[in-house]
């Protein structure tokens, strides 16, 4: 048999499919509980991780009737919590082309649980920096809207009432 080697190689992939799929089962199951946990929170904030989780090499683009170079650019996958379908808050990959000016062009955005497994393990490891992204913010904009409240007059300057309103002409 020609691919006898194959098939004993195709043999030992299945328990291990099984392994990969359980696994890959568990990991969506806490990442949907997480998101879950988020929209308990209630921090309806847009954040994205700057730094990419993954990055593909580099591709070239060119015109298919003329077979012309177009560009070259760099897919980038970042992590980002931001609101999904004008819906919810979801835990979000936002896929970009940068290109050779390093120009970031956004292509498509999709919850991290409907993305490849690939990239959902790519990403797994950055969950935690974007849930410390989301909470940065979060403070930053607690003490900008804080010292927006505590602003004063400055001593010695007469507190201005709102001017009136000009009459109505008819």
């Amino acid at each position: 048999m020609v691919l006898q080697e194959a098939r004993a190689r195709l043999a030992e992939l299945v328990p291990l499919a099984d392994e990969l799929n359980k696994a890959s089962d568990l990991f969506a199951a806490e990442l949907t509980a997480l998101e879950a946990d988020l929209a308990r929170v209630g921090i309806s904030m847009d954040v994205e991780l700057e730094t990419p989780f993954f990055e593909e090499h580099r591709r070239r683009e060119y015109d298919e009737r003329t077979d012309e170079y177009i560009r070259s650019f760099v897919p980038e996958y970042c992590l980002a919590y931001g609101k999904w379908a004008n819906k919810d808050w979801r835990i979000l990959v936002r896929r970009l082309e940068r290109d050779s000016d390093d120009k970031a062009t956004l292509t498509w955005t999709k919850p991290l649980t409907d993305v490849s497994r690939e990239l959902r393990v790519a990403a797994a490891g950055r969950v935690g920096d974007l849930i410390a992204a989301i909470a940065s913010a979060a403070k930053e904009t607690v003490a900008n809207l804080r010292s927006l409240g505590q602003e004063k007059p400055k001593e010695n300057a007469p507190a201005r009432a709102p001017a009136p309103s000009p009459p109505l002409r008819k």
